[in-house]
Formats: structure tokens, C-alpha cells, sequence
């Protein structure tokens, strides 16, 4: 195919699949102002609570799937702080752990970034190669109040290459909250020539499978979650990722 012609084709599906995505918004929001006329107060308040769980759901699918590309692509549009040195990349993530809980509140410091970074994990969701999502899809993952991201080490490996661990406990942000386990995690940040993020690649101590049927269904399912804090964060502890 000529490439002006899948340029255009490939803009015209993604016009499509915003424009459908707007319009089911929409519907949310005509669906929680009908909610919001019923003259019966008990049924009002559920219709509105339904309305904006709905919603919620509906935000949060959206946020965390990679292949609903229901937003057009946009960069960050920020300046990128390049030519950092490889320690002074590692100050600034560990404060995105220490300091905003980057984890948990998707507030990562995305001028370290390249737009198109490399994303991936055992996270069913993953891997994406695009900043904006995965920030979009970690600020809307979890409910901040009952979640925590701990950090138990962060070092430089070597030249270009930092390694952080960690361990996970929360409450997804969902309407009936379920929990996600206590487990174990290992990220790589991979630095291009520039000093930015290239590649950000996680382990996990348990698998995708455990995690989705101990969340959702089956809370007592597959491995315990992780010991506290003050035991993995032990050097003699042995971390084992999948």
C-alpha cells in the first residue's frame, strides 16, 4: 500500500475509534443525567451510583487496555531533560518512588522519558510504547489511599542501566475495591545515548494468572503474598522473581 495512502487510512481508523468513544462518553453522561431527574429519591441515588460506577468501569478499561486506542496519540509535548548523567537519571527515580509513589499514582517524572518508551511487564496490558498510556493507565490502576509501593533497593547496575525492587500491596480503583495481594517487583530502566528512558521492564514474584484470579475471584488463591516490608527488605531475605 502506498504509505500516504495507510498514513490516511490509518488516521481515519483512529478518527472512527475516537469518534465512537466520545460518543459512548456521551451516553454516560446523558445516562447520569436521566439518573439525576428521577422524582424518587431512593431510586435517584442508586440510578446516579450506578451512573458513575459505570463510569469509573468504563474509565479505567479504557486507561489500562492497550489495544483501545480511544484517545489520539499525542506526545507529551514537554522538554526532555537529556544528556543527564546515569546517577543523576537514578536521584530523580528514586524520588519518583520515595517521594510520589509513581507506582501507585502514575506520577512518574516523564521528562526522563522518551514519548516512546518501551513498557513492559507480565501485566497482560503490557507492552505498550507509548508514555502518555502507561502514565494515563498507572494514575487510573489504583486507589491511593489504600495502596502502597515500597521501595527495598535501587541501584546502578551499570553504565545506562538502573535496577529498582519493590513491593506492592493495594486496592484496585474499581467500585467494589478488590485488593490486590502483597507481591514482589524488579524494574530495569534501560537509558538511550541521551540519558532518557528507553526501556522500563518489570519481574514480578508471582504471575499474571495468580494476580487476576486472587484480585478478582478467588482471594486465597495460588501463593501467599509477599512477607512485610521489614522482612524483604532484609539482605538476607531472598527475592525470587518469575
Amino acid at each position: 500500500m502506498n504509505p500516504d495512502r495507510r498514513g490516511r487510512s490509518l488516521g481515519m481508523r483512529r478518527s472512527v475509534r475516537l469518534t465512537m468513544a466520545m460518543t459512548g462518553m456521551d451516553k454516560l453522561e446523558r445516562m447520569r443525567e436521566s439518573a439525576e431527574q428521577l422524582k424518587c429519591p431512593f431510586l435517584r441515588r442508586r440510578a446516579v451510583d450506578f451512573a458513575d460506577a459505570v463510569k469509573v468501569v468504563a474509565d479505567w478499561v479504557a486507561s489500562r487496555h492497550k489495544r483501545l486506542d480511544i484517545r489520539p496519540f499525542l506526545q507529551t509535548g514537554e522538554l526532555k531533560r537529556t544528556k543527564l548523567s546515569t546517577e543523576q537519571v537514578f536521584e530523580i527515580l528514586r524520588d519518583d518512588f520515595l517521594v510520589n509513589k509513581y507506582y501507585i499514582t502514575g506520577a512518574l517524572t516523564s521528562q526522563i522519558y522518551r514519548d516512546d518508551c518501551f513498557f513492559d511487564s507480565p501485566d497482560p496490558d503490557l507492552p505498550i510504547r507509548d508514555l502518555k498510556k502507561y502514565r494515563d493507565a498507572a494514575s487510573n490502576l489504583f486507589n491511593r489511599r489504600l495502596s502502597r509501593c515500597d521501595l527495598l533497593s535501587i541501584e546502578i547496575v551499570e553504565d545506562k542501566l538502573i535496577v529498582a525492587e519493590w513491593r506492592l500491596e493495594g486496592v484496585l480503583r474499581l467500585p467494589w475495591k478488590p485488593s490486590v495481594k502483597a507481591f514482589l517487583g524488579k524494574t530495569k530502566f534501560f537509558l538511550d545515548g541521551d540519558g532518557l528512558v528507553r526501556r522500563h521492564e518489570e519481574q514480578w514474584s508471582i504471575t499474571v494468572f495468580d494476580a487476576f484470579i486472587s484480585t478478582l475471584l478467588l482471594k486465597d488463591f495460588g501463593a501467599p503474598g509477599a512477607p512485610p516490608v521489614e522482612v524483604v527488605a532484609d539482605p538476607q531475605f531472598k527475592r525470587v522473581y518469575l
